[in-house]
């Protein structure tokens, strides 16, 4: 949960932001950016998001690091302003070379749909 939420302030769409960038940290990681919250004690798991800032892994793709640290800055109005400039901040990060070659190997295939923007991710 984004630590201006865990503070009661209201949500925003930097709010959703967040969460995706957390989401594709871990996707693409392996790791949370908090560590291993302990999940027994709320207290516990509350007071280490909001002391420690959000700890980036070195296994994210070179590539998709700027955009998802970006997602997770920890003021919201440093972060993407909406998620059309998140989806064109990966589509950059998808068009590197490098990128390409390594997502091509894998199991993940884009599936386009009849008409432009209708593409899809396929496992």
């Amino acid at each position: 949960m984004e630590p201006q939420l865990i503070r009661g302030e209201k949500a925003t769409r930097q709010t959703d932001i967040w969460s995706l960038g957390i989401t594709l940290h871990r996707a693409l990681s392996g790791e949370g950016v908090n560590g291993e919250i302990d999940d027994c004690s709320m207290m516990a798991a509350l007071r280490q998001v909001l002391r420690e800032p959000p700890c980036k892994s070195d296994r994210i793709p070179k590539a998709f690091r700027s955009p998802i640290e970006r997602c997770i800055e920890p003021y919201a109005g440093d972060r993407f302003g909406t998620s059309e400039e998140l989806a064109a901040a990966i589509e950059t990060a998808m068009a590197d070379p490098e990128e390409a070659a390594r997502w091509r190997g894998s199991k993940c295939s884009q599936v386009t749909g009849s008409s432009p923007g209708e593409g899809m991710w396929s496992w």
